[in-house]
Order: structure tokens, then sequence, then C-alpha cells
């Protein structure tokens, strides 16, 4: 009776995690709910932004467009940066979502839109630093300018796998 007993309480135990992974395919398919921004993805957005990064970082003439850059620039540069990162979040994931109300826009965006930026900050001024780009600036204020240039396609560079994710 004994073992009877254990064998249908492993069975209990499966059926429950069918139930699980189809409630899970569930979600993700038919309801379309987006997952969880995780350590993880921040880690994917690290690696893709720190790619394109080294790419613009290397043309070489980026400092020299920062010394030349004015504040409405910079400011242009980094609106651009927000549009295209809303428009990226909007049309590459919430899109998507079936259940708007369950998930409003401004905390779907926030919360992504602060991991790329900092993200793109952060491969930013690794990169002026590792590559002594910040050595060849005269102005202090050229450093910033030059964060905020690289950040543009940084973040734009760390949108590209949730993109890849939730398509």
């Amino acid at each position: 009776m004994g073992e009877l007993n254990y064998q249908k309480e492993k069975e209990l135990q499966e059926i429950k995690k069918i139930e699980d992974r189809i409630e899970l395919l569930t979600q993700k398919i038919i309801d379309k709910r987006p997952t969880k921004f995780k350590m993880r993805d921040l880690m994917h957005d690290f690696f893709a932004s720190l790619l394109v990064g080294l790419t613009i970082i290397f043309k070489g003439h980026l400092y020299k467009l920062a010394e030349t850059m004015t504040i409405y620039h910079v400011v242009l540069v980094f609106i651009s940066t927000i549009i295209i990162l809303t428009a990226a979040i909007y049309f590459g994931s919430y899109i998507n979502i079936n259940n708007k109300k369950e998930w409003p826009f401004f905390t779907f965006w926030i919360k992504r839109l602060t991991g790329f930026y900092a993200v793109a900050l952060i491969v930013a001024f690794f990169l002026i630093f590792i590559f002594g780009f910040n050595v060849l600036l005269i102005e202090p204020s050229g450093l910033i300018k030059v964060a905020i240039s690289l950040a543009m396609p940084c973040s734009i560079g760390a949108a590209i796998p949730t993109l890849i994710k939730e398509s």
C-alpha cells in the first residue's frame, strides 16, 4: 500500500510540473506577458552595448567631434537617444502585450530605459578610460560630451537582445 501511495504522489508531482509549464507557455505565447527584466538580461545588454561601442570608439573621430559640440548638441543627442529607445521599447516589446492594464507603459518603459541607458553609460565610460580617450580631450566637459555621444549607439546596441528575445 505504501508503494502505491508513493507512486501516486510522484505522479501528482509530475502532473503539477506539467501544469506549471503549460501555465508558463500560456503566459508567454497566448497572453504575451513580457518576461521580468533580470540581471541576465542586463548582462546580454552589456555585451551587445560593448560590441557596438567598440566599433564606434575605434573610429577615432569621436573625441574631435566632442570638442566642437555645444550643450545644445549634447542635449539633442540625449533626447534623440531617449526617443529612439522609447520607440524600440514600445514597438519591440510593449506592442505585443495583450493585457496592457496589468503592464502600464510607464513602469514597463522606465525599467527598460533605465537599464539600457545605465548599461550604455557604463560601457561608454569604460571604453573612454580603458583606451585613454580621456587624455586626448582638451576640456573636462569633453568627457561628458564623448560619453553621451558614445552612449547613443551603445544604448541602441543594449536594446538589441531584448528586441530579439521579445519578437
